[in-house]
């Protein structure tokens, strides 16, 4: 599983004729591949403290650049099949198939 977030920063800045211009940019985060199992419990604040993090260093980064909104945030999951026992039309090598059968 992945977050994704559509994230969408603003600046005001003065023009030429003093009248406030706002400069937009967009930036796209992601969290790191969470693995979900019966075993492992699903940490939905660990997943936001990254983004929220990765927001953090963006401005940091971007001067003057503020947090207008985030737009959508996604989930992706993405099926995982163990090693061996996927559906392939490459075989794999004899050498994998004898060190799993070990």
């Amino acid at each position: 599983m992945q977050f994704h977030s559509r994230t969408v920063f603003q600046r005001s800045t003065l023009n030429e004729f003093n009248e406030i211009d706002v400069s937009r940019i967009v930036a796209y985060f992601h969290t790191p591949f969470i693995v979900v199992s019966p075993a492992f419990a699903i940490d939905l604040n660990a997943a936001m403290e990254h983004l929220k993090q990765r927001v953090d260093e963006f401005t940091k980064l971007v001067s003057g650049y503020i947090l207008e909104y985030v737009d959508p945030l996604s989930v992706s999951f993405v099926k995982l099949c163990p090693f061996g026992q996927a559906d392939s039309n490459v075989p794999a090598p004899t050498w994998i198939k004898i060190s799993m059968l070990s």
